[in-house]
This record gives C-alpha cells, sequence and structure tokens, in this order.
C-alpha cells in the first residue's frame, strides 16, 4: 500500500540526530570503570539550585481582601497562606459561620 504525498510540504517529519558526544562522553572500551572518577565531569552533572524564599505564604492582605469580597475564598486564602495564629483563623472562621447561620435563617426563617 502506498502512502498518499503529504499535503502539508511544512510540516514534514524531521529526521532525529542525536548531538555530538564530547570526547568524555563517548565510550572508550578500553578504559576500565574506576568507581572514584566519575564518567562524566562534576561540573556537567552537578546544579546548584537557586535560593528561594518562601513563596507560598502570600500577603495577609490578599486573604483579608478575599475575605471582604468573597468570603469562601477568603477562608480558604486565610487558612492556606496567612500569616495569623491559630486562635486568629478559628475567631474568623467561626464569625463567618455565624454571618452564615444568620443569613440562613433569615431567608429561611
Amino acid at each position: 500500500m502506498q502512502q498518499s504525498p503529504n499535503p502539508y510540504p511544512q510540516f514534514q517529519p524531521q529526521q532525529w540526530q542525536q548531538p555530538p558526544m564530547s570526547p568524555q562522553q563517548q565510550w572508550n572500551p578500553q578504559q576500565q570503570w574506576n568507581p572514584q572518577q566519575p564518567p562524566f565531569p562534576p561540573q556537567q552533572y552537578q546544579q546548584t539550585l537557586p535560593v528561594t524564599t518562601n513563596t507560598r505564604k502570600r500577603d495577609n492582605g490578599d486573604a483579608i481582601c478575599w475575605l471582604l469580597l468573597l468570603w469562601p475564598v477568603g477562608l480558604y486564602m486565610m487558612w492556606k497562606y496567612a500569616t495569623w495564629s491559630l486562635a486568629t483563623k478559628i475567631v474568623i472562621t467561626s464569625l463567618c459561620a455565624v454571618f452564615v447561620m444568620i443569613w440562613l435563617l433569615h431567608i429561611y426563617g
């Protein structure tokens, strides 16, 4: 069965070629394995990781804004990202629960 010609010549599959290897990377059958010497130069596989600060904690202002604009998102942001004490988080969550109960009683009461 013959293949039909490609109607999109600009999307021809390209032949993958392995990048050239340096002399240190090429395999030499006469070279014996030495556990004291790594197979590649150390700078090639050792990476230094950048020092990062704690990016998961956000501003407490974000949680306050979300608490005022959309309280479910604000509660999530407060518990996940705010740096407040546990007692403060419990008090704010309790206040939100009381307001929701009052609102539900007003609607369905």
